[in-house]
């Protein structure tokens, strides 16, 4: 029942979980805080829904990028943090294929899961980009493609042209990093993304040739590089980037993409960064990605694709292999090569 996880907060059962995550200072009043906001997540699930099956609260940390995000400034170093600023939220089963959210302060959702459409009606994202608009800030859209998304990536374009969102960024979603790939009910298929990747960039053009200029990062990258230029996107640079991912804790990760206990540099709070950077090159992180597979060697695209993001290759005899978009990047750079050139003189790069 969800009552009993609210009668459990206010007993004091998650005190150990609840200091761990917001009470770091030891102070009372830090946990006395943390629990008053469980307790009104908890409550406000109540009240709103009425849910018979059990609830479970979720924290998802913030996080912030310290030292920059791209590698064309700050020397290439990328320092990521996450932040005890968070969000909570409380959830319980329905048992329907319907999700219902209400957030603090605003409308509450309903999702017909058997009834997906791509749109962005109804959502925030609109509402905060015309405040960030107001506000003179420029921001990027960062979209991850699943065989999903990639199916449907004409509603996705038109839908964030639509709503103004001049720059936008697309990534291929990530499988498990020691599954088999392709496995998980959101995969994207190397099929899928090649077909993903000339859909979008048809798109782009046509907006191109009407004088509308729409940034999508990987194809800017793309031009830039044909003028001569190096990418400032990590994953086209042919080998890993000097980077910092901090957590809560102080744990130090050479990627966001590898955040995991074998590819630990040390801790911010003990470890200087002469030392962390020496244990990034003691476990070969940088110098394991700039390996070249013999098939690239040969390969007319290795100069555009570089064998893609170090988290995309494949497992070799000899180490990180060839990308498993390889093919897909082949058949884009085939489809799209003579207007990628002539985007560059049209876009004034």
């Amino acid at each position: 029942m969800s009552s009993a996880l609210l009668s459990s907060l206010r007993a004091g059962d998650h005190d150990g979980a609840l200091a761990a995550l917001y009470a770091l200072d030891g102070a009372q009043s830090s946990l006395d805080r943390a629990r008053d906001r469980a307790c009104r997540t908890a409550g406000n699930l109540m009240k709103t829904f009425a849910p018979s099956g059990a609830a479970v609260l979720f924290s998802g940390p913030g996080r912030t990028e310290i030292g920059g995000n791209h590698t064309d400034h700050q020397h290439g170093r990328v320092l990521c943090g996450s932040v005890d600023m968070d969000m909570l939220a409380c959830a319980a089963p329905k048992g329907k294929n319907v999700i219902r959210i209400q957030s603090e302060g605003y409308p509450a959702l309903e999702v017909e899961l058997e009834e997906l459409a791509v749109t962005t009606n109804g959502l925030l994202l609109p509402q905060m980009a015309s405040e960030l608009k107001e506000a003179g800030v420029e921001y990027n859209v960062l979209t991850v493609v699943t065989g999903y998304l990639a199916r449907h990536i004409q509603s996705v374009f038109s839908a964030l042209c639509r709503g103004g969102f001049h720059f936008q960024q697309y990534i291929p979603c990530l499988d498990p990093l020691e599954g088999a790939r392709g496995e998980q009910s959101y995969s994207l298929s190397p099929e899928e993304y090649e077909e993903f990747l000339k859909t979008l960039f048809d798109l782009w053009y046509r907006e191109l040739e009407q004088g509308r200029y729409w940034s999508v990062r990987y194809f800017d990258n793309l031009v830039w590089m044909l003028r001569g230029h190096a990418p400032e996107q990590c994953s086209m640079r042919g080998c890993c980037s000097l980077q910092y991912l901090v957590e809560a804790d102080g744990s130090v990760y050479p990627c966001d993409f590898y955040g995991l206990d074998q590819y630990r540099l040390g801790n911010i709070l003990e470890h200087a960064w002469d030392e962390l950077d020496r244990t990034r090159e003691e476990i070969g992180f940088i110098e394991e990605s700039r390996h070249v597979p013999e098939r690239c060697k040969g390969c007319q695209w290795y100069p555009l694709c570089r064998n893609g993001c170090r988290r995309d290759r494949l497992a070799g005899e000899d180490g990180l292999g060839r990308n498993y978009y390889c093919d897909a990047y082949a058949g884009f750079f085939s489809y799209a090569l003579p207007r990628l050139r002539r985007a560059g003189a049209m876009i004034g790069i």
